[in-house]
């Protein structure tokens, strides 16, 4: 469903835009990009708060699933495909076709306003200290109104994704507090997603389903195996999470490469499984195993 004042607002916002407006609200974006809260994820879990890491993940991939299901149930387009007048100043995927919606995705709701409010607003629920906590509310703020400015959501598109957002972190600390079996908690949301794989037609889908479900198995090994505890040099604290997204890289870029030989990768739906199969095995490496290289490396 379409608003005729969402257009006319974002276009009211585009017509005055100064290109210093316009790298601001480029780089405002970039908080709200999967690559910087996997790097805020990975630093909370790895190098400040074991426990609290594991929260705000949780509450991270949880928000990123059920933005991926629900873009694909409404297949609401974005802003400057449907009004040639509203200007794309960033697609949410550089260098492919910007009309590509397998690729450039749905837009509603904001996966980034999403993303904000489960990443910077979870450490500041979980923390209750003021200067996080005004962090946790002007950060999504200025990531969902920078998505209006450059054309790529709408309004509304950007107040469902915080509402999301905030849904997923109050939900998941009551179900935290019910469900005390991890693996019971786990296996609800796995259920709960996974008829996703039915009806999803986009790729965000199949990548947050491998990420989450990747995370919690990596999870439960870490928990019941593994039990690694914080840095006590700084140097770890920054060398760890540096590592840790290296690791998540290399593993990511192997699995697409080896995986892109077999003969019968051309079909999409062959594609999206094994994107799913790709961030698990990456997801649980970064998360379950590769904690077991700090006793060896001392790090």
């Amino acid at each position: 469903m379409l608003y005729s004042w969402e257009t006319n607002f974002i276009k009211l916002l585009q017509s005055g835009l100064s290109s210093f407006v316009i790298m601001l609200a480029q780089a405002i974006t970039y908080l709200g990009e999967e690559s910087v809260i996997v790097l805020i994820m990975g630093f909370i879990y790895w190098s400040l708060n074991k426990e609290t890491g594991k929260k705000v993940a949780l509450n991270i991939l949880v928000g990123v699933s059920f933005n991926a299901v629900i873009k694909n149930a409404f297949i609401r387009p974005r802003p400057y495909m449907t009004d040639s007048e509203i200007v794309c100043l960033k697609p949410p995927s550089s260098g492919a076709d910007i009309f590509d919606t397998n690729v450039q995705g749905h837009s509603f709701p904001s996966g980034h306003s999403t993303n904000s409010v489960t990443a910077y607003s979870s450490f500041a629920f979980y923390s209750k200290k003021k200067l996080l906590t005004a962090c946790g509310i002007i950060i999504p703020v200025l990531v969902g109104f920078s998505r209006i400015v450059l054309g790529v959501h709408y309004p509304t598109d950007v107040l469902f994704g915080w509402i999301l957002g905030l849904a997923v972190i109050f939900i998941l600390d009551f179900l935290r507090k019910k469900i005390k079996d991890k693996r019971v908690l786990y296996g609800v949301i796995t259920l709960v997603l996974l008829p996703g794989f039915i009806f999803c037609k986009t790729s965000d889908y199949f990548t947050t389903f491998g990420m989450l479900t990747g995370y919690c198995a990596g999870d439960l090994l870490e928990s019941s195996k593994v039990r690694f505890e914080m840095p006590d040099r700084l140097l770890c604290v920054f060398l760890r999470p540096v590592l840790g997204i290296l690791l998540f890289m290399l593993f990511n870029a192997l699995i697409k490469y080896f995986v892109g030989f077999l003969p019968f990768y051309s079909h999409t739906s062959v594609q999206n499984v094994f994107r799913t199969v790709r961030y698990f095995i990456t997801v649980f490496t970064i998360i379950g195993i590769y904690p077991l290289l700090f006793r060896k490396l001392k790090i």
